[in-house]
């Protein structure tokens, strides 16, 4: 594997389902490894589903505002079998770091 031969995938970059989808495709046929560096709560969402999955950059950013933030155990993210992406706000978390200037 040379370098650039990975792509990332982020929440951000997501131009819409169709154009997406066209671009997994591309990839999928060209057996191009998918990586992750932002959102990864959601990203380890698309990872589990994509046939092409390399690596899943970890941060904990979110962990101090979220309920139950996701578990890493073993190298290994462990996504809740709840709906959805499984995220809910710790609201006096969030609460707390609200800033009162914009």
């Amino acid at each position: 594997m040379m370098p650039g031969d990975q792509y990332g995938r982020t929440g951000e970059k997501c131009y819409g389902p169709s154009r997406g989808q066209g671009r997994n495709r591309n990839r999928r046929r060209r057996r191009i490894p998918i990586s992750t560096h932002l959102y990864p709560e959601v990203a380890a969402h698309v990872m589990r589903v994509s046939e092409t999955a390399h690596w899943l950059e970890w941060q904990d950013w979110a962990n101090p505002i979220l309920q139950q933030p996701y578990e890493v155990k073993a190298g290994k993210v462990h996504i809740p079998d709840v709906p959805g992406i499984g995220l809910e706000w710790d609201e006096k978390a969030v609460a707390a770091h609200l800033a009162d200037n914009f």
